[in-house]
């Protein structure tokens, strides 16, 4: 049981990454396209970081701790102890 809930939580915070990630390139863009300086750009760059300060960064950390962990659970004994039937 402990073992679904290690992978659940992986897979949550491996989505949270990647959503980061494929979203961090078209801000990129846009404050590209937007004139130096300007109140745009500096929202833009605010945007940046806090997309990889806030959101990516920790995903990327809370989705190693999991991996870790179920890397180190054998899988015998993920379910818990056999049934004595």
């Amino acid at each position: 049981m402990l073992l679904a809930y290690i992978k659940a939580f992986h897979i949550i915070a491996i989505i949270a990454w990647m959503a980061g990630l494929l979203y961090l390139p078209r801000l990129f863009v846009y404050h590209a396209e937007s004139k130096t300086g300007s109140e745009q750009s500096q929202t833009f760059k605010v945007m940046e970081r806090r997309l990889l300060r806030l959101i990516t960064t920790p995903a990327m950390l809370a989705s190693w701790v999991p991996a870790r962990r179920a890397a180190r659970v054998d899988p015998a004994d993920a379910d818990g102890p056999p049934d004595d039937r």
